[in-house]
């Protein structure tokens, strides 16, 4: 799955060609030297962008190599998107995953990287034959957009490569430099818009990955008021959307205040829990982070948005119009390889002792879900 679009003939002597600036100073302007005047860059990088001009990575590995004195088998051309689903096409065939990868992509070529898609889950493929695969293809950064726990068990060589990971941390997984959503600030954005919207009883609905039977009744202890330990529960990113909840509800009257409520994500799966919270509590809105609180409110008798207003933390294609948040999927993406290429230019691999978190605020966006409460 190579793709050597990212190669350009353009040199910055083309461009010096074609414009009143010295060579020192377009290739300062491309650099985003801060001893160029901002008018000055924007100029040269709009120049070079018309001109077809990008990054050869290989290059400028060269030159940090020879001053270094590091091997030329140290030099990098490619970053690797490391599927380890179990489903090949995930990528492709969601809406998520098309924003998500395609922005990746995009970065990569922009800077002058190569870009491979690795599935890590194929049939028959060992641990060892993926390390000569994205040895063979110059990989040497791989952004990693799921979970990484078998490739861990299984003795990746991951001291040999730089990574990123896009997305909050998974239940059980090591932490790694990330570019992710700013959920603990998006829940409080969200929270904040509807009570503007006049809505007083706000419900957070967070759904949750249950492995086994022990986390489903640990689930129902949390939901019934005991949270004793039950921390595990949660991954990153649903643990700053309640941090986020729990935070804006200190800031409210007390009989508006709800006890935050868990369920299982799992859209097979039975939400009868989830029918019964909405009845009993009977929120006037709910923040959520999935497609199954609409389903589950109707099973309950409510009329959307009428009788209950729903705001997304993550919206998407798959709830193109509802109210809620817009997460900035390609500004993750984009910030993720922009991460990542700076690391591998550094020769920084493997396991990072003090991992970096970027966390990207998303904004509000009005829908249908939530128009406002009518009095």
């Amino acid at each position: 799955m190579s793709d050597d679009s990212h190669f350009s003939n353009v040199t910055l002597r083309d461009i010096t060609a074609q414009c009143r600036y010295s060579l020192a100073t377009v290739s300062r302007a491309l650099r985003d030297d801060p001893r160029i005047s901002e008018a000055t860059k924007q100029e040269i990088q709009q120049l070079a962008k018309e001109m077809g001009y990008r990054p050869n990575p290989m290059i400028k590995s060269l030159m940090l190599a020879h001053k270094r004195g590091s091997p030329r088998n140290e030099l990098v051309s490619n970053i690797g998107w490391l599927n380890t689903h179990p489903d090949k096409d995930i990528w492709h065939n969601t809406p998520y995953g098309r924003h998500l990868m395609g922005a990746a992509k995009q970065r990569a070529h922009e800077l002058g990287y190569g870009f491979e898609v690795l599935w890590s889950v194929e049939p028959g493929l060992s641990v060892k034959r993926l390390h000569q695969i994205a040895h063979t293809r110059y990989v040497r950064g791989l952004l990693v957009p799921g979970t990484v726990n078998t490739l861990m068990d299984e003795g990746f060589p991951w001291d040999q490569y730089t990574v990123v990971c896009i997305r909050e941390r998974q239940l059980g997984q090591v932490d790694w430099h990330r570019s992710s959503a700013a959920s603990r600030k998006n829940t409080q954005t969200a929270f904040h818009h509807l009570r503007v919207l006049g809505y007083r009883r706000i419900g957070f609905a967070g759904g949750i990955y249950i492995r086994d039977e022990e986390d489903t009744q640990q689930m129902l202890d949390f939901n019934a008021g005991d949270v004793d330990h039950h921390d595990s529960l949660l991954q990153d990113g649903v643990c700053a959307q309640l941090s986020g909840y729990l935070c804006s509800q200190a800031f409210i009257r007390k009989e508006d205040r709800m006890h935050p409520f868990l369920f299982n994500s799992d859209p097979h799966g039975p939400q009868t829990s989830l029918i019964e919270w909405l009845k009993e509590m009977r929120p006037e809105a709910v923040i959520c982070n999935g497609r199954i609180i609409h389903d589950a409110a109707v099973a309950a008798g409510f009329r959307v948005p009428e009788d209950l207003a729903i705001a997304h933390t993550h919206l998407d294609d798959d709830v193109e119009g509802w109210a809620g948040i817009n997460p900035h999927l390609v500004r993750q993406s984009r910030s993720a390889v922009d991460m990542l290429c700076a690391q591998i230019e550094r020769n920084e691999r493997g396991l990072p002792d003090f991992p970096k978190h970027m966390h990207i605020e998303g904004e509000w966006c009005d829908g249908w879900t939530a128009p406002g409460r009518s009095h």
